[in-house]
């Protein structure tokens, strides 16, 4: 971004132009004070994103530290067993809805992360801020963490 974008003229200066030099000279100003504002959008918008990606990595790096230990994998387990015995009285029924991963990987770490809208998005149509209607959605998705190389000396 330029610093020296717009040069102050002095009162002198500008009393001495005529009208027309002045509604250039504003014009030009005007032109000018838009296009910052476009970069400094894109700038905000920019860090907005790297805001996103760090509270990302941040609700990583707590689960990691901070994570349910494997006596619940191995409670799940007890009752995932117990279950089983049930079943196998009655007539089995095969299932129809497929599992989430946290049933397909019980042994998986599981990471908790709350997404809230920090700022309400604005209408399309009438433009108007919107508001927070309580409504929550529930999910589970899998994703591979690459194995980390450490080296100790």
């Amino acid at each position: 971004m330029n610093e020296n974008i717009i040069q102050i003229k002095s009162r002198n200066e500008l009393l001495n132009y005529s009208k027309e030099q002045l509604i250039q000279y504003f014009e030009k100003q005007n032109e000018e004070i838009k296009k910052e504002n476009i970069e400094l959008k894109a700038c905000n918008k920019l860090l907005s994103d790297k805001i996103l990606v760090i509270e990302g990595q941040i609700v990583i790096l707590r689960n990691k530290i901070f994570r349910k230990k494997s006596e619940k994998s191995a409670l799940n387990k007890n009752l995932n067993l117990d279950s089983k015995g049930k079943n196998s009285k009655g007539k089995k029924k095969p299932e129809k809805r497929s599992l989430l991963p946290s049933e397909n990987y019980p042994e998986a770490a599981i990471i908790e992360s709350h997404v809230e809208l920090k700022e309400l998005p604005n209408c399309t149509c009438c433009g108007n801020a919107m508001e927070d209607s309580g409504m929550t959605e529930d999910s589970e998705y899998l994703t591979v963490v690459p194995k980390e190389y450490i080296i100790i000396q």
